[in-house]
């Protein structure tokens, strides 16, 4: 009996350490938890891709800012970040990030994938993570690197002024211009001249125009013809979409194109769920362009059609004249201009 009771008070007290130990290791009530594992790994080779191949993907590359905001369900996790905002508190300093994590709650959309300037500094990347954004990891991370290349854009010395000088913001401060301009997205004539431009840059790509004909001519004179039934206006609107969005979710498919060759993932991450290679990524985007050029459908899609017509252009322009990455911040919203 007595070695019974003995026992029963060794579990009793065991089963206390234990619930101490827990109690002790759990956040307190209301603490904002850490930042999710697996966005901490993804932002991790996201940070690693770029140090060591981001020269070879965009040249100068490495002169953009590259702070991001992850958005969660409930907080919002401020990462590489020189700063501390207002309404922030420091939540850990990660060895794997190198650096600390900031935390708030959550105060934009959890699914967002957006880069502008917020917080009083440099142009952000907010994104939420791969479930809320119904990515794969390496998916993720290769949008992610999309945004990182809007960091580049709009840290040039002239994008704001040169912006400005579009004359497309009709007052607003925003920035929402950008996604909302009454551009002629429904006008049968402009469809048929963007379909035109777009059957261009595809037959160009994969080699469908004779050898007598130029393919850059071709794409030069397709662009001539859509904003000759456009607005003045809408033209600068198609070149400033082409020459920003197209052109970064080129860098997209350029990242994971180059990582697939020459960029090993670290074994956590390569045991995330739904993991692929970076040359899987690749090759799908590569398909989604072409299929895009082939189908651009105006109408349906709207602003989202230029993505791809002007990643084509981009993919062009790497085939026929290989310098042209050092002409781009020099001679924005223009990107036919840069074809041999």
């Amino acid at each position: 009996m007595r070695e019974l009771f003995s026992q029963a008070a060794g579990l009793r007290l065991t089963a206390a350490v234990v619930l101490a130990l827990a109690l002790l290791a759990a956040p307190a009530i209301g603490e904002p938890p850490l930042l999710p594992a697996a966005e901490r790994l993804l932002l991790a080779e996201a940070f690693r891709l770029t140090a060591e191949l981001g020269e070879e993907i965009w040249p100068g590359w490495g002169v953009a800012p590259w702070e991001v905001l992850l958005v969660g369900e409930e907080h919002e996790y401020l990462v590489n970040s020189p700063r501390r905002p207002e309404g922030f508190e420091e939540l850990e300093r990660d060895k794997l990030l190198e650096g600390r994590v900031l935390v708030r709650e959550r105060t934009v959309p959890a699914g967002l994938r957006a880069t502008y300037p917020m917080l009083g500094g440099p142009p952000l990347v907010v994104v939420g993570g791969p479930e809320t954004t119904g990515l794969d990891p390496s998916a993720w991370v290769a949008m992610v690197l999309h945004e990182h290349f809007h960091q580049l854009q709009m840290s040039d010395s002239d994008y704001y002024d040169d912006v400005e000088a579009l004359d497309l913001s009709g007052g607003d401060q925003s920035g929402n211009w950008m996604l909302e301009f009454p551009f002629p997205y429904d006008d049968s004539k402009v469809e048929a001249r963007f379909n035109n431009l777009c059957g261009a840059i595809r037959a160009a790509l994969v080699g469908e125009i004779p050898k007598s004909e130029a393919p850059a001519d071709r794409v030069t004179e397709a662009v001539a013809g859509l904003a000759a039934v456009l607005p003045a206006d809408a033209t600068r609107y198609l070149g400033f979409q082409l020459w920003q969005e197209g052109v970064a979710r080129y860098v997209q498919y350029q990242a994971a194109r180059v990582a697939g060759e020459r960029f090993e993932s670290s074994p956590d991450v390569t045991r995330l769920p739904g993991y692929r290679p970076f040359s899987d990524v690749a090759t799908e985007l590569r398909e989604q362009i072409l299929a895009q050029l082939a189908e651009p459908r105006l109408a349906e899609l709207e602003r989202v059609a230029f993505y791809a017509a002007g990643a084509g252009l981009a993919l062009l322009l790497e085939e026929q004249s290989p310098g042209w990455r050092r002409g781009y911040l020099k001679r924005k919203f223009a990107l036919e201009a840069l074809l041999p």
